[in-house]
């Protein structure tokens, strides 16, 4: 199973994606729990809650705080790969890089 650890001054991120996970340190300490069925059970939650505010003409969205924070993430994680060293978001900002998108293999 995948799994994905951050560390931190103030703690410490293990999450994995079929299993035990578990944030330590901080304010906010999670103890942990076991991930089950991640995939297929929060998908089938995402569509229920897009629908629901679909039929109840909800155009609000407080997830998109959330996908920004985990785009961002993704994008401080792959850049810290690249060049094999450890990397902070502001260090990332500071840079002012455009990150260019091959959006051309995307069907309508």
């Amino acid at each position: 199973m995948a799994f994905i650890t951050f560390e931190c001054p103030g703690g410490l991120l293990w999450n994995h994606f079929g299993g035990k996970s578990f944030l330590r340190g901080g304010p906010k300490h999670f103890g942990g729990g076991e991930v089950e069925s991640l995939y297929d059970q929060g998908a089938m939650r995402n569509i229920a809650a897009f629908y629901r505010s679909i039929v109840e003409s909800r155009l609000d969205n407080g997830t998109v705080q959330r996908a920004v924070d985990g785009t961002l993430t993704a994008i401080l994680g792959r850049e810290a790969a690249l060049r094999r060293t450890r990397l902070t978001m502001d260090e990332v900002i500071k840079e002012n890089r455009k990150l260019e998108v091959d959006l051309s293999g995307l069907k309508v």
